[in-house]
């Protein structure tokens, strides 16, 4: 633990979360702690704004949305909450400006958003098939799409979600999710984080004799417990670890 460590500086270095330890915890107020502690890694105050936004989004509003609407919402929303890096960034909102700068692709992209709009959310694959059918939407941009319209079902699968699954060795599906690639995200693979995702969302549910656990709730969880390199974000983990209670 972190009392062990007199020089703060070396402690951050060598920190890493354990992963494992939460995740095999029935300790509810462990849980919530990761979860609030969601806000404290996000460091840019817009980015902090558009994560409030988004996670209270009303999805009756986005039914509402009309052509512009929608697609001012994926470029001037949904890509800079995703999208951190700049560069990247750019990018998306530029594949949107040239292929839906008419009023005929407006046409195709609202269609989209009609069918996700009726799919099934207990078909994984089908959500995430309808949301790439926007240009440069891979299967962690899906996700994440899916997390925010329909968070009770869906859950983001980003690398820092994936890494934070690598570290737990218990995991039933562990040998499967060591083969992802954690910067280049399959269809396949986000299918089955996913599933992670919703199986740990109702044990938790289950365990602690709530309905509040949802997959987005658990990506949050992992995302924020995730291994990192960033000094400002350990340090977050590691006061976060000083709050949790583990039994030995």
């Amino acid at each position: 633990m972190a009392e062990n460590y007199q020089d703060e500086s070396k402690f951050v270095a060598m920190f890493s979360f354990p992963v494992d330890k939460l995740w095999n915890s029935r300790n509810k107020e462990n849980w919530k702690l990761a979860l609030d502690a969601y806000g404290e890694m996000i460091f840019q105050a817009r980015q902090k704004e558009l994560d409030k936004e988004l996670d209270n989004l009303d999805l009756s509003a986005v039914k509402r949305l009309d052509e512009a609407g929608w697609y001012e919402f994926l470029k001037d929303k949904f890509m800079p909450w995703k999208h951190t890096v700049g560069m990247f960034r750019s990018k998306l909102q530029r594949f949107l400006r040239e292929d839906y700068s008419d009023r005929h692709a407006l046409d195709g992209l609202f269609r989209i958003k009609k069918q996700l709009l009726a799919f099934s959310r207990d078909n994984i694959l089908e959500g995430l098939n309808i949301v790439t059918q926007v240009r440069g939407f891979a299967a962690s941009s899906a996700s994440a799409l899916l997390a925010i319209l329909f968070p009770e079902q869906f859950g983001t699968v980003d690398q820092f979600v994936v890494e934070s699954l690598k570290h737990i060795p218990s995991l039933e599906k562990a040998a499967a999710v060591a083969r992802i690639r954690s910067k280049d995200i399959k269809i396949s693979d986000a299918v089955l984080v996913v599933g992670i995702l919703r199986d740990k969302a109702e044990e938790n549910s289950r365990d602690f004799e709530t309905d509040f656990w949802t997959p987005r709730k658990i990506d949050k969880v992992l995302w924020t417990v995730s291994p990192r390199k960033d000094e400002k974000a350990l340090k977050v983990q590691q006061s976060l670890l000083r709050r949790m209670k583990f039994l030995e």
